[in-house]
């Protein structure tokens, strides 16, 4: 998994200085899908499961934040909303 996050990392990296007027035409010297497949490697379900269980961390920490950021809401401005964003 942290190949694949490492790589993932560059190719984000890439495709922003890309789009950056000062970036000078950097252009990729490979396929970033072909990149990404090799360092998920032969254990693809492994790296399913461990993209399940990051995604239930994230869901959980964005229905956190959005409880945190309603609860400023009441208190600072004294608007109430809905209280989950995701199930």
């Amino acid at each position: 998994m942290g190949d694949t996050v490492d790589v993932m990392g560059k190719i984000t990296a890439k495709i922003h200085a890309c789009t950056d007027g000062d970036a000078g035409g950097i252009a990729f010297a490979y396929e970033s899908e072909e990149e990404i497949i090799k360092a998920i490697g032969d254990d693809f379900d492994r790296f399913a499961s461990e993209i399940m269980a990051w995604s239930m961390f994230y869901k959980n920490q964005m229905n956190l934040d959005y409880q945190l950021f309603c609860e400023w809401c009441r208190d600072k401005f004294g608007i109430e909303v809905k209280k989950k964003l995701v199930n």
